[in-house]
């Protein structure tokens, strides 16, 4: 899972492409095996192939762990791909709260 090498262990951070450093990143999360994994601009600095593997690995340990992943992203057909629920903010204050399949969300979000 997360497509690690053996080999990421002999070199150092800055030698890692961006995917390897939040494959990395998410292991280290997974290994203390918490409850709710935070994850804030999880794909900001990745390419857009290595944007969809992850987002496919996160989905994947969601599907087969059954964790609370928490996304902070400012990506709305992200949010839709990924979330089951969805709470926006706007100045601070909730906005929305619930299913993302909730007719209201939609008309109100969806353009």
């Amino acid at each position: 899972m997360l497509g690690l090498d053996v080999s990421y262990l002999s070199r150092y951070p800055r030698a890692l492409s961006g995917g390897q450093q939040q494959r990395i990143s998410l292991a280290r999360a997974l290994a203390r095996n918490p409850e709710i994994i935070l994850m804030d601009e999880p794909f900001s600095a990745v390419d857009e192939i290595t944007r969809r593997s992850l987002q496919n690995e996160i989905k994947k340990i969601y599907e087969e762990s059954g964790k609370t992943i928490v996304f902070v992203n400012h990506d709305i057909e992200e949010d839709f791909r990924l979330g089951t629920k969805i709470v926006f903010l706007k100045d601070g204050k909730i906005k929305y709260n619930g299913d993302k399949n909730h007719s209201f969300l939609q008309r109100r979000f969806l353009f």
